[in-house]
């Protein structure tokens, strides 16, 4: 049996070494470099640039701290390089085979230039394109771009707008946000667009919500209300495209139909990550684990109905499962570790239905690993009343769960 899985991001690692078990693979990637975006240019090199960043900010409550961007594109760059290397390593250990090249899918073979590879089941992982808007630079390019001035534009007040311009407010640069809906994070938890807006004002960070940029060109950028910025660097933080050209598969909207097991209108094709409407890097690996085995003859099916939603600036945002119905919100500054950090600012909220917890907004530090605890939560559906009877350690930011739960029981009231 010959599987073959185009793209080489979390999805099509994943479901390369999925399928691997039970076939001979080959994986094509028209890319230099393994890894896809989320390695080269997204998840990877960012959190090492913020990671300093985070530390310096810790630091700063103590004595102030300065941090230079140029020395922290290297650092992401060299994270990008040595996480595409591990990819390149874990491909060759299991076996499979890797073809550098444009893949063009036919009927029962895949083309990559004069090439034909046969196959019994393919996994297109072909993932997403940036956007080419004039007079901005993609978000994702920052490790790479050489930047001296010190006026940001930052156009989308999404998760990754909201990452970027946290990340250069902090590095010195002013930085303007511009964001067509009247909130930043449309569509979150309310209370943690309302907690960001104020942090980014106490920041410094100006904000143009329910404004368009209508025209970006030479260093400045129209908004709709006639109003001109002036920039040294214009970033685009949305708009990505999945690639689906020449794939000749049925789309729901602009991204692939799959169904739950991965599998496209196609006989025998599967689609995994970002080309199917997925917008992170867990999701992807997930999506790819199940169409790299159903890939291969078993049945796996995919579900994302509780999935992490993780923004890593500081304070970090997590959220998870529904944000709706009855809920109850405890502070950091009520948590004895929170103090003792000086992490104070930012509050857990968690929504219940009857004895169990349906989901949880998180505003403040270590909000990651709370939201995957409440996930667990969730998923093993564990009841409010054993959760409150289980030994979080203290001093611990994960005592917020134990502290809301004991709120929700009337415990601690």
């Amino acid at each position: 049996m010959r599987a073959i899985v185009i793209g080489s991001g979390p999805a099509g690692l994943y479901a390369s070494l999925t399928a691997s078990r039970h076939s001979k693979v080959t994986l094509i990637e028209e890319n230099e470099k393994l890894g896809g975006i989320c390695v080269l240019y997204g998840c990877i090199p960012s959190k090492a640039m913020f990671h300093p960043v985070n530390l310096m900010g810790s630091l700063g409550k103590f004595r102030p701290k300065e941090v230079d961007l140029t020395e922290l594109q290297e650092i992401g760059r060299e994270a990008a390089n040595r996480v595409s290397k591990g990819v390149e390593y874990l491909l060759e250990s299991h076996g499979i085979e890797v073809i550098s090249g444009v893949a063009k899918l036919g009927n029962g073979e895949v083309r990559v230039g004069t090439q034909s590879y046969p196959y019994d089941s393919v996994v297109v992982a072909t993932g997403t394109s940036k956007p080419k808007v004039q007079g901005t630079v993609a978000s994702d390019e920052l490790p790479y771009i050489e930047f001296k001035g010190k006026r940001v534009i930052v156009i989308g007040g999404g998760a990754g707008g909201i990452e970027f311009a946290w990340f250069l407010s902090q590095v010195g640069a002013e930085v303007h946000v511009v964001e067509s809906s009247n909130s930043l994070l449309q569509g979150n938890d309310l209370d943690i667009s309302n907690a960001v807006k104020s942090n980014f004002i106490r920041k410094g960070i100006k904000l143009h919500l329910g404004l368009k940029a209508v025209k970006t060109e030479g260093g400045k950028v129209e908004l709709s209300d006639g109003s001109i910025l002036e920039s040294d660097l214009t970033l685009f933080t949305f708009g990505r495209r999945p690639n689906v050209d020449g794939l000749g598969l049925e789309l729901n909207g602009k991204y692939l139909r799959v169904d739950s097991r991965m599998k496209t209108s196609s006989e025998a094709v599967y689609g995994a990550g970002d080309v199917t409407g997925t917008f992170t890097a867990h999701e992807a690996i997930h999506q790819g684990i199940v169409a790299g085995a159903n890939a291969v003859g078993e049945k796996w099916e995919y579900n994302g109905s509780i999935v992490p939603k993780i923004i890593y600036s500081k304070p970090e945002i997590a959220t998870i499962g529904k944000l709706e119905g009855k809920s109850v919100k405890v502070s950091y500054s009520s948590l004895p570790r929170a103090v003792a950090d000086r992490e104070t600012e930012g509050f857990l909220k968690i929504y219940y239905e009857g004895e169990n917890i349906v989901g949880g907004a998180i505003y403040g530090e270590r909000a990651e690993e709370i939201a995957t605890i409440i996930g667990l939560v969730i998923q093993w559906k564990i009841r409010m009343e054993d959760l409150f009877r289980y030994h979080f350690p203290h001093p611990s930011y994960m005592e917020l769960i134990w502290e809301a739960v004991g709120r929700v029981l009337g415990y601690l009231n």
